[in-house]
């Protein structure tokens, strides 16, 4: 049995907490690369006018939102739904197609995703975390031990 080759760059899909005018910006980047030159993409699973549709229709629909109306606001969001699905598809296609050559992959408007996981750093050398407390004002504070200590002083 073959074993498939792992991708080498994994396209930075996870835009559900994007802002509604980042993620416009990153769609129309990624349409204007994606559709540019079809000898690098030649067959992409969504057409170009059907994305370029979505794209002005949520466009339209930020603007909408902007007066602070909820069914405005909430068919702005239903729109980015539609539209993040549609970046997911096209990224998976980008990783697939690129042929491991990243001018390729970067031609295409999507960003590289990191291979590497943020290392969650202590506050401070002797706090090590700080999460707000069950009545207002009152915070809950880990500390790191410091041996032989009966109790600590905290300012």
């Amino acid at each position: 049995m073959k074993k498939k080759s792992p991708i080498p760059f994994k396209a930075l899909i996870g835009y559900t907490k994007t802002k509604p005018m980042d993620l416009l910006a990153r769609l129309n980047a990624v349409f204007a690369g994606l559709y540019a030159d079809p000898t690098d993409y030649p067959t992409p699973p969504i057409d170009p006018a059907t994305f370029k549709s979505n794209i002005d229709t949520f466009a339209a629909d930020i603007t909408s939102a902007l007066d602070g109306g909820t069914k405005a606001i909430a068919e702005r969001d239903k729109q980015a739904t539609v539209v993040i699905k549609m970046l997911h598809e096209l990224g998976h296609y980008v990783e697939a197609n690129c042929k491991g050559d990243l001018p390729t992959f970067l031609k295409s408007g999507f960003e590289v995703a990191s291979k590497q996981k943020a290392v969650s750093q202590s506050l401070s050398e002797s706090i090590r975390n700080i999460k707000n407390g069950d009545n207002s004002g009152q915070l809950l504070i880990t500390i790191a031990a410091v041996a032989g200590a009966f109790s600590y002083e905290l300012r």
